[in-house]
């Protein structure tokens, strides 16, 4: 009987310890979800902050195979404080719902910003927040950011967060952005030893893409480009590539009207706490390809049987397996690192009319010919990255570290200065499998 009673006693204890859980509730109708956040420079030691949220009555049902339809309530404020965090409690003076980051997926900054002050000193209240999320997008903005928030009109999308959500996987199929979040962004800033790098952006102005398309004088950046042609420079070794005239950074060296306002394209290049450069798209398309992560890119190339000729080739290259890196060591003293890159092909676009499917000596010229060309950016790239830049964001670190056989002695080892002075070699070789559904070209 005693045994009976303390069960019955244990069993009250243990049900009231576990259903007792709803002291603490909230509706979701009591939270407005910030879905982007926006950091510009401010005056006096503070910073202008944006939030972009929606609330859960503004979510559209997908049901049944037909696209829902329903009010977006969102909301848009900027605010001067000290950072994102205090943004969110002191936005209760405008905003009728609790801010909430749980459901944040980008953070965009200016780079006015990023370039003058470190960006961690901003980001690192929020960091300490449990709903602020580490997997959300980092995008740094020619600009203000909060221009590029208001400015974000997605055509095909119903809320400017899916915009985000759809296109920034599509660095897969592009290489015109770099594979990277949050979480990414600030193991490598914390740890010291590569260069961090994020996501560039931009946005257009609207009545210069009027203006331009009207005929003035306001043509694109790029006087080389030709819808109908394939643009081509010619290297100090008379061959010719594309690399300097398809390296855009922002788009309205190539679109004249129409579209979103806003657009990812290139590369953001941090040193130790602040912005130090910018790479455009083909040299970002190297970046992820000397990384191993480029899975398909779209290149054009000059023709070369016709140095001369404005018609070139456009093939499509993809990531064939990780590449291959050698490293030689001396010690602990790294005395030279190579990389073999092997990539497949298809032709695209053959505008030359010349034979590169079925002739396999012309093939082979073409082979070759691409190899010579992404061999050289590459390596240049690395210089570049060695003698301006001074680190590495290829992840040759990852490759490094396991030349240690102790945490501590790799965490104490300068990595950036012994990937500066290190001989470092890039081969890229190009094997072309298709040329897609048509072997021969059009008859003229």
């Amino acid at each position: 009987m005693k045994k009976m009673i303390w069960l019955a006693g244990m069993s009250m204890i243990v049900s009231a310890l576990l259903l007792t859980g709803c002291w603490d509730q909230h509706e979701l109708e009591d939270f407005t979800y910030i879905t982007t956040v926006g950091l510009d420079q401010g005056k006096n030691g503070k910073i202008q902050v944006t939030l972009q949220s929606a609330s859960p009555q503004g979510a559209t049902s997908q049901g049944g195979g037909g696209k829902g339809e329903g009010p977006t309530a969102s909301e848009t404020v900027t605010y001067l404080l000290e950072g994102p965090l205090t943004a969110k409690f002191f936005g209760n003076t405008t905003v009728s719902r609790r801010y909430s980051f749980e459901h944040t997926n980008v953070l965009i900054v200016g780079e006015a910003l990023v370039r003058t002050h470190d960006i961690l000193r901003f980001l690192s209240s929020a960091l300490r927040d449990h709903s602020f999320r580490r997997d959300m997008l980092l995008i740094v903005t020619e600009g203000k950011a909060k221009e590029f928030i208001y400015r974000n009109q997605p055509l095909l999308e119903q809320t400017p967060y899916k915009f985000f959500e759809m296109i920034y996987p599509l660095w897969q199929t592009t290489g015109l952005w770099p594979n990277i979040r949050l979480h990414s962004f600030l193991r490598t800033l914390e740890g010291g030893q590569g260069l961090p790098i994020t996501i560039l952006s931009s946005y257009q102005d609207p009545q210069k893409i009027k203006i331009r398309d009207k005929g003035s004088n306001k043509q694109p950046s790029s006087s080389s480009f030709n819808s109908s042609a394939l643009p081509v420079l010619a290297d100090s070794n008379g061959n010719q590539d594309l690399s300097k005239s398809d390296n855009y950074l922002y788009g309205d060296q190539f679109r004249l009207k129409g579209g979103n306002p806003v657009e990812l394209m290139g590369t953001a290049v941090f040193g130790k706490k602040y912005m130090i450069g910018k790479l455009g798209t083909v040299d970002t398309q190297l970046l992820l390809m000397i990384q191993g992560e480029s899975e398909e890119i779209y290149r054009n190339f000059a023709n070369p049987l016709k140095p001369k000729s404005k018609y070139g080739v456009a093939l499509t290259l993809f990531q064939s397996g990780s590449p291959d890196i050698k490293m030689q060591w001396n010690g602990n003293h790294l005395k030279s690192i190579q990389e073999k890159v092997e990539l497949n092909a298809k032709i695209v676009a053959i505008q030359s009319g010349d034979n590169f499917v079925t002739n396999t000596k012309n093939r082979l010229k073409l082979e070759k010919f691409v190899n010579y060309i992404l061999s050289k950016q590459a390596n240049a790239l690395v210089k570049r990255f060695q003698t301006k830049y001074k680190g590495d964001p290829f992840h040759f670190e990852w490759k490094a570290r396991h030349h240690f056989l102790y945490t501590g002695d790799w965490k104490t080892y300068d990595w950036g200065k012994a990937f500066c002075q290190a001989d470092v070699k890039v081969d890229v070789h190009v094997k072309i499998l298709t040329a897609g559904k048509q072997l021969e070209n059009p008859r003229r």
